[in-house]
């Protein structure tokens, strides 16, 4: 964010060369938490499912194992 800051200068002449206005608007830099709180939602997200799925292949695994049993006893 620093080196933002110390090119608003630059960044103001080059738009005001782009654009073509009389006045050139003031640049102001504001920090977009939305996306860092968006990447920490989808790592929770990510972090469910991947328990979900380890809960899964245990289950099939048991059932499995259970149904190894029920042939076993069966024969």
């Amino acid at each position: 964010m620093e080196g933002l800051e110390k090119a608003k200068p630059f960044l103001r002449k080059r738009l005001a060369e782009i654009v073509n206005l009389r006045n050139t608007p003031e640049i102001k830099l504001i920090a977009d938490r939305d996306i860092a709180y968006g990447m920490h939602m989808s790592e929770l997200i990510e972090a469910v499912s991947a328990h979900d799925r380890e809960v899964e292949a245990m289950r099939d695994e048991l059932e499995e194992q259970e149904a190894l049993k029920d042939e076993e006893t069966e024969d």
